[in-house]
């Protein structure tokens, strides 16, 4: 268990997290999670959890296959954009090196004025020569735009809040969240109030900033999640025009929208620490025929995304479902993949 194991800090916290174990089978009471509970909030889609019995009539593609593209005569009025040429993309990228093929994504895709860029940089020490170039790249084309009467249009996540990222660990939604915090100026409000830079008027302008409107958020109508060694396929008009052809509340990622229902010897808890994943014992894999409201669900970790939902996960309301969910996935392996999707398909953001 403590193979792996580098630093007291990480050994105690394994510790912590088998006693939980422990002292559940010495008292004969729950482990964690064995309660789990929360109200799946989604009308939109029909759940059908055993896709080797379907109702006559139902296919698998029936099931599998969702597209929200209402015609634009049944929607209210701003459903949609009427001109793909104003729609404003702000793209949120992971890297981790190399620093140039970050640069020639977010120049390929670039249309001025109306792109903007949250960039992610792994915080392990070996990426920080990565973080410094792309952080210089940023101050200067920033202040480019400045200078032309524009505004900012690069943020690099600050270094403070940068997560070291490991394969199959937590730490890749919590980097996705963190960027979805730099982009909503969230970061910026929690320094100034942990901060010195304190006025008179600070308690006024920390409620208006805990808005997803407030001054420092960044002005967007989808947000597009991407890796640095992702290129386009398509032009850029190709892609917003496709973008603008669904509602600015659609959300695009890829979801296996049958349950996941993995046998228990396969579902372990997991803590993250020492760049490492170490295994405690087993989880509950949560499934709503075995009472706990809401189904796990196996999705991309890559997405595009309307501003409503990035601000629901940036910043989530206290009791709702990502607040809840985000205490179960910290701890199950290749969390990136079962936790977008899982959302989306237990929230009303499933329509």
């Amino acid at each position: 268990m403590y193979e792996k194991a580098t630093s007291h800090e990480c050994r105690a916290k394994i510790a912590e997290h088998m006693a939980l174990f422990v002292n559940g089978l010495a008292e004969e009471t729950k482990f964690p999670f064995e309660d789990f509970y929360y109200p799946n909030t989604c009308d939109a889609i029909p759940r059908y959890g055993d896709w080797d019995n379907l109702p006559e009539g139902v296919r698998i593609q029936d099931v599998q296959y969702k597209e929200y593209q209402p015609p634009r005569d049944t929607v209210p009025g701003g459903a949609y954009l009427e001109d793909p040429n104003d729609l404003q993309l702000l793209y949120v990228i992971l890297t981790h090196d190399r620093p140039e093929a970050t640069i020639r994504l977010m120049e390929s895709v670039y249309v001025p004025g109306m792109t903007r860029y949250v960039i992610h940089v792994d915080g392990k020490e070996r990426a920080d020569p990565t973080h410094e170039a792309l952080v210089r790249y940023a101050a200067e084309s920033n202040a480019r735009a400045l200078a032309d009467g524009k505004g900012e249009y690069i943020r690099i996540v600050p270094d403070e809040n940068r997560v070291r990222v490991n394969w199959g660990g937590f730490s890749m939604v919590d980097a996705t969240l963190k960027a979805l915090q730099t982009v909503f100026g969230l970061d910026h409000h929690h320094r100034r109030r942990h901060g010195h830079h304190h006025h008179a008027n600070d308690e006024d302008d920390e409620d208006e900033e805990l808005r997803h409107d407030n001054p420092r958020a960044f002005a967007f109508h989808k947000l597009v999640h991407l890796a640095s060694t992702t290129y386009p396929l398509a032009s850029n008009t190709e892609i917003r025009d496709t973008l603008a052809s669904h509602p600015l509340d659609a959300n695009f990622l890829h979801i296996i929208l049958r349950p996941n229902n993995p046998t228990p010897s396969v579902w372990n808890y997991f803590v993250e620490c020492d760049d490492a994943l170490h295994r405690i014992y087993r989880i509950p894999a949560l499934n709503a025929d075995r009472g706990n409201g809401v189904d796990i669900y196996t999705s991309s970790q890559w997405f595009i995304i309307s501003r409503e939902f990035a601000w629901y996960l940036a910043s989530p309301t206290k009791n709702s479902f990502v607040e809840y969910y985000l205490e179960y996935i910290e701890h199950v392996v290749v969390a990136d993949e079962a936790f977008f999707g899982t959302v989306i398909r237990n929230t009303h953001f499933c329509g």
